[in-house]
Parts: structure tokens; C-alpha cells; sequence
């Protein structure tokens, strides 16, 4: 099963929050295929903890 997040503005928020508890859930074992933020309400240092530790390997050319 593949599992593709979305969310927009405050979503961000809920979004980064649903990660960590899966993570507790599943002992970090949860794959996460995709997670598209729209126009996020959230700060950079939220977007840090939560979705930046995350992160697979990125593309050349992508910035984070």
C-alpha cells in the first residue's frame, strides 16, 4: 500500500503532527510515497523537525 499526503495552509500543520505519530505508531517503519504541501502555514523551523528528518534522497537541483 502506498500512502500520498496533501495538504494546504494550516494542513501543513496537521500534516507534520500526523507523521510524528506514525511514526511512534509504527516505530518509523511507515513509507510515506508522497507528501505535497500547498501554500503551508507552517514555520520553517516546524517544517525542520517535522517533515526535513523525513526526507529520502533528493534530485540534483532540488533545494530544500
Amino acid at each position: 500500500m502506498k500512502i500520498h499526503l496533501a495538504g494546504h495552509s494550516t494542513g501543513a500543520v496537521l500534516l507534520g503532527y500526523l507523521l510524528a505519530a506514525l511514526d511512534r505508531e509504527t516505530g518509523g517503519k511507515a513509507k510515506i510515497a508522497s507528501c505535497t504541501l500547498m501554500a503551508p502555514a507552517c514555520t520553517i523551523d516546524f517544517y525542520n523537525e517535522m517533515y526535513a528528518p523525513r526526507l529520502g534522497k533528493v534530485a540534483p537541483g532540488i533545494a530544500l
